[in-house]
């Protein structure tokens, strides 16, 4: 996890890699650990939003695909504009 702050604005991004023959692995595994980690920033650090960070190719396939729709769906949040995912330029 990388920790990061400019003026008042505090962030962390967890990066993963999806390499293993399951992307669907993969993304169990990334979501578990996301909302643990997200949990115990909060209560150490609650005003720190956290990131996770993927390659452009995951965020354009499998997020863009019915399992990750249905994981973004239940967080009501925006892939492209909130801490959910953020897109690797």
């Amino acid at each position: 996890m990388i920790a990061a702050e400019r003026d008042s604005q505090k962030i962390a991004v967890e990066v993963k890699s999806f390499i293993s023959p399951s992307p669907l692995n993969d993304l169990e595994n990334a979501w578990g650990q996301f909302f643990l980690y997200a949990r115990a920033l909060r209560k150490q650090e609650p005003a720190r939003r956290l990131y996770l960070a993927v390659s452009r190719n995951v965020f354009e396939t499998l997020f863009m695909e019915e399992a990750g729709q249905l994981l973004l769906a239940k967080t009501k949040r925006s892939p492209t504009s909130d801490p959910f995912v953020q897109r690797l330029r």
